[in-house]
C-alpha cells in the first residue's frame, strides 16, 4: 500500500488543502529541459483535504493533465478523465455536462489500454475524443487519470521535488494566497515554446 500524504500541518482557512493520498504528474518523454506544471484544480470543501487533484504538465507542444483521486465509482474515474480531456482541448468537447456524464456512462465508448506509472505498466480504461487520449487506473489505493495527445507515462510527484510547481501541490494555501499565481490551464494553450520553464 503506498503511505499516506498527510496535509500541511498551518492552520485550516478556505483554500486549498493538499489530499491525504499521494499525487501523480505526467512524465514527458525528452522534455525536463524545458517543462512547466501547474496546478491546475481541485476538488473538496474549502477547509478540508483536496478530493482530487489535477497536475498539467507542458513540454514543448506536448501537454497532459494527470488527476489524482479516491473516486467511489468508475463513472466517477471517467468523468474525472473525460474532465482532463477537455482542459487539453483548444475548443470545448462537450456541450454540456449531461454529454459528458453520458460518454462516460457509455461502456462501447471506452475499451483496454495502458499507462505507465512509476515504471510500471497498468491497464486501463481508455477512450479517444478529438485526438485526445484519455484513461484512468488504479495504482495501489489512488485513482490515476491521465489525458494527452501523445503517448506519456506518469509517477508519484516526490515533495523534495516540487520546483517546477508555481504553487507546491503539498502545502496549503488560503484562497488570498492564490492570487497571482500562474494559472495552469495557459500553459497548456500557450503558443508552442511559450510555456515557461521552472526547472534547469
Amino acid at each position: 500500500m503506498t503511505a499516506p500524504t498527510p496535509p500541511d500541518s498551518s492552520p485550516v482557512d478556505a483554500g486549498y488543502h493538499p489530499p491525504l493520498f499521494p499525487l501523480f504528474e505526467a512524465v514527458i518523454e525528452g522534455g525536463e529541459a524545458g517543462l512547466a506544471r501547474g496546478l491546475l484544480g481541485w476538488n473538496g470543501l474549502a477547509t478540508e483535504p483536496a478530493t482530487d487533484v489535477a497536475l498539467a504538465a507542458r513540454a514543448g507542444t506536448v501537454s497532459a493533465v494527470v488527476v489524482s483521486a479516491r473516486w467511489p465509482t468508475e463513472t466517477d474515474a471517467r468523468v474525472s478523465a473525460l474532465s482532463a480531456l477537455s482542459a487539453l482541448a483548444a475548443h470545448p468537447v462537450f456541450v454540456s455536462a449531461a454529454e459528458l456524464i453520458a460518454h462516460a456512462e457509455d461502456d462501447a465508448r471506452w475499451g483496454p489500454g495502458s499507462v505507465e506509472v512509476d515504471g510500471e505498466a497498468l491497464p486501463t480504461s481508455t477512450t479517444v475524443v478529438g485526438g485526445i487520449i484519455a484513461a484512468y487506473c488504479r495504482h495501489d489505493d489512488v485513482h490515476v487519470a491521465v489525458a494527452a495527445r501523445d503517448v506519456v507515462s506518469v509517477r508519484t510527484v516526490r515533495r523534495d521535488a516540487v520546483d517546477a510547481y508555481p504553487l507546491d501541490p503539498f502545502a496549503a494555501r488560503a484562497y488570498g494566497e492564490l492570487d497571482g499565481v500562474p494559472v495552469a490551464s495557459a500553459l497548456l494553450h500557450s503558443p508552442a515554446g511559450d510555456a515557461p520553464s521552472s526547472r534547469p
